[in-house]
């Protein structure tokens, strides 16, 4: 969908792909829930929560796609964390070369905010996630609105981000070692760290691709200065030569 992605000012060579979202077409039984790759996390976790299925709500209030979710390891932080890859069984994949094929948790080889699709050609077309946990609807729903009032009163309400920008460092938010670094508000042209949240890159509504990747050095550099920590990107960035 679009999400923890920075497209260069070049722009993208070659053919973008949307998948179109299909949550009519989410299958649910037998302990298991079926989601094609175009699915929306939030409408995922929503559906799940009104059928009583429960162990989702991290979804809530993270925006993209099933398929950007396996591709990511998407999940959340603090006390509540939890990872696509604690949910997950296995998934279709499109191989250019080969075809489809049936892959299982191993092949994924999950890690923080990341799975082997980022080093492959294989396109997710569905996955399969685990739905043995059962609780009333209007209780998991409860902990949704919770969960989403807490990201919105530390989420910068400027709609021109990418997300968050760096992984966590050796299990330290990185936002926190940008933040005591003393970097929020840092600028580069029409860039700069949020006050709001350090881990985030708002645009002013000028910056360009090349001022945000020339923020992303510049705050890797300072925190690695500080701190001795190196800062690894989370979002994805795409060019021409893609």
């Amino acid at each position: 969908g679009g999400s923890n992605v920075l497209i260069r000012d070049s722009g993208v060579g070659g053919l973008v792909v949307r998948v179109k979202d299909e949550i009519e077409s989410v299958k649910i039984g037998g302990g298991v829930v079926e989601a094609y790759a175009g699915v929306r996390l939030p409408a995922l976790c929503s559906l799940l929560a009104k059928s009583g299925i429960a162990g989702f709500e991290f979804l809530a209030g993270i925006p993209g796609t099933v398929g950007g979710a396996v591709f990511m390891n998407a999940g959340t932080g603090g006390e509540n964390k939890r990872e696509i890859s604690d949910v997950f069984l296995g998934a279709s994949l499109f191989n250019p070369v080969s075809g489809a094929f049936e892959a299982d948790k191993n092949f994924m080889n999950f890690a923080h905010r990341f799975s082997a699709l980022q080093h492959s050609d294989c396109v997710l077309i569905s996955a399969k996630f685990s739905a043995e946990k059962f609780e009333p609807p209007a209780e998991i729903l409860a902990r949704i609105k919770k969960s989403l009032a807490q990201r919105a009163a530390r989420q910068p309400e400027n709609p021109r981000t990418a997300g968050s920008v760096f992984k966590a460092c050796n299990g330290t938010p990185a936002g926190i070692l940008i933040d005591r670094a003393g970097l929020k508000g840092l600028r580069v042209g029409g860039a700069s760290v949020s006050l709001k949240h350090a881990n985030w890159i708002e645009n002013s509504g000028s910056a360009t691709s090349a001022d945000i990747e020339g923020l992303i050095a510049l705050v890797k550099r300072k925190v690695f200065e500080k701190f001795g920590a190196r800062l690894e990107e989370e979002i994805k960035i795409l060019d021409a030569k893609i």
